[in-house]
């Protein structure tokens, strides 16, 4: 009988411990998407990324063209004329899907190091946010099945990341 009290003794303590011990915790959570599409260093680099791919286009525009110009004038020239420019052709198309192999890998991992730098720029703050702010936990809104709205420190964050940005994006233009 001893035995069971004491149990229950212990069990009842250690409830009364984690109870308060979470009651200490303080949380919150974020919408990562938000974040992410709001930040921005983000916006900067979608439109760098456009302009680079419309630059690209231009150029890759410009090889394709100058391929169906040589085709477009095949029909004039004598057989062996016919014969160098169909050569002419092919390594033009080689160097074209060259081009375009080359730019694509380009332009893609560029992207993923901006990303990249976006992401670890996104977590540095909500880090630095959580310790500054008494937070004990800092959750990604997909995780949460549920979660009061007052939880929520999405703009706090995002604030501080575009002042953060516009501080940086002006040190680096002088």
């Amino acid at each position: 009988m001893k035995k069971i009290f004491s149990i229950v003794i212990v069990i009842l303590f250690l409830g009364i411990i984690s109870t308060s011990a979470f009651a200490e915790m303080k949380f919150g959570y974020v919408d990562s998407e938000k974040l992410i599409n709001e930040y921005d260093k983000t916006k900067q680099h979608i439109s760098l990324m456009e302009v680079k791919l419309k630059d690209y286009e231009t150029e890759r525009n410009k090889k394709v063209d100058e391929i169906k110009e040589i085709q477009n004038k095949l029909s004039l020239l004598s057989d062996k004329e016919k014969e160098a420019k169909k050569n002419e052709i092919e390594n033009k198309a080689k160097a074209l899907d060259t081009f375009d192999q080359q730019k694509q890998l380009d332009l893609r991992k560029e992207d993923f190091e901006k990303r990249k730098e976006i992401v670890e720029d996104i977590t540095k703050v909500i880090n630095d946010y959580a310790v500054s702010e008494g937070y004990t936990i800092i959750f990604h809104d997909r995780a949460l099945l549920y979660a009061d709205k007052k939880l929520e420190v999405t703009d706090a964050i995002l604030k501080k990341l575009n002042v953060k940005n516009s501080g940086s994006s002006k040190g680096s233009k002088k």
